[in-house]
């Protein structure tokens, strides 16, 4: 069964996230070729499953442990055991620690104990923010007097005529001063 789902706070990078459940009844006594077809059944929901949702997270998860079923890139997350000393529960994803596995108390009568998966999300794309230098002029008394006796001596109607974009005005005053090296 596969499920997907898109929850309201979702990494950027992952479109929705798809859930497949698998429970796999294959027991020793079963013959080879049905281990074969559900284990190659399984293989190509998977597969049409990444080719339809390729932005899609895929987590699958259940009880498999009779069939090996491998799926490519994707890697085991329960760590810990879900019944005696084995892990039988498995959960698969395609990145790598992914998530930290608890055991937690059975419930009720069941053989399997249930797994608290917490998630250890790092973003994927770190856009790694380098550092902005500014640099700042630090104006003393004589710089000060000069900019002054500048603003006071020019004649700005000579230099502004004709000029009604007040953009460009500042951008015509910012270049005398620099050319009257304040």
């Amino acid at each position: 069964m596969a499920i997907s789902i898109r929850p309201f706070y979702t990494p950027r990078e992952i479109s929705c996230i798809t859930i497949l459940l698998i429970y796999c009844t294959v027991y020793e006594s079963t013959p080879t070729s049905v281990v074969k077809e559900t284990v190659d059944n399984i293989h190509t929901q998977n597969d049409k499953l990444e080719r339809d949702n390729p932005n899609s997270s895929i987590i699958a998860l259940g009880d498999f442990n009779h069939a090996y079923i491998k799926l490519p890139k994707y890697v085991q997350q329960v760590s810990c055991h879900t019944r005696e000393n084995r892990t039988l529960d498995k959960c698969y994803v395609k990145l790598k620690n992914a998530y930290k596995s608890y055991q937690l108390p059975k419930l009720g009568n069941s053989d399997h104990n249930p797994v608290l998966l917490i998630s250890k999300y790092e973003q994927l794309s770190k856009a790694a923010d380098k550092p902005t230098y500014y640099e700042s002029r630090v104006w003393n008394e004589a710089n000060s007097e000069k900019l002054l006796c500048a603003l006071e001596t020019t004649d700005w109607s000579v230099i502004l005529d004709g000029v009604s974009d007040c953009n460009l005005q500042a951008e015509i005053i910012t270049d005398y001063l620099l050319f009257c090296k304040m």
